[in-house]
This record gives C-alpha cells, sequence and structure tokens, in this order.
C-alpha cells in the first residue's frame, strides 16, 4: 500500500509505502524549513526511514479504508517523529 503528500509551505511532501505481507515500511519525505540560511527558506530532504509497521492480517474482503486512514496516521507519526529529531540536530 502506498501513499504521496503534496505538501505546501510548512508541510511534508513525499512518499512512503507497507508491504502488508512483511510489515515493511519504507518513507521518503522532505519538509520546507522557514529558518534556513537564506531569506526564502528551503527544502529539506529526510533520511529515508525504514521501520516495520505492524497491521492486523486482514483479508480482502475485511480490507478498507481505516486500514488506510491508520497507515495515513502513523506514517505522519514517523515523518514529525524524524523532523522533530532532524531540527535537533
Amino acid at each position: 500500500m502506498s501513499r504521496y503528500e503534496f505538501g505546501t509551505h510548512g508541510d511534508g511532501e513525499g512518499e512512503s509505502s507497507i508491504n502488508l505481507l512483511t510489515s515493511d515500511y519504507i518513507g521518503n519525505w522532505s519538509y520546507y524549513d522557514f529558518l534556513a540560511n537564506n531569506e526564502n527558506g528551503q527544502i529539506v530532504k529526510m533520511p529515508t526511514i525504514k521501520t516495520r509497521m505492524k497491521f492486523k492480517e486482514t483479508n480482502l474482503e475485511d480490507f478498507g479504508e481505516d486500514t488506510y486512514f491508520e497507515f495515513s496516521e502513523r506514517c505522519s507519526k514517523l515523518f514529525y517523529q524524524q523532523k522533530e529529531k532532524m531540527k535537533r540536530k
């Protein structure tokens, strides 16, 4: 399952995917840094996020938008955690 975000200034943009069979998650994200050294800021590419993200076993007839929305929420949480980690450096 995949998702894409095309953000505006201040929002994250990028893509992520998860293999629901193996629980392997990969996220490639960037964000706009208003405090960058130049007056316009800059887009900062984050390191690729690779982790395991387990979901309950779901059969095709049980698969629905709830699975996608849960993936989206968990993905956003990972994005903001990584963004905060980068800002502290």
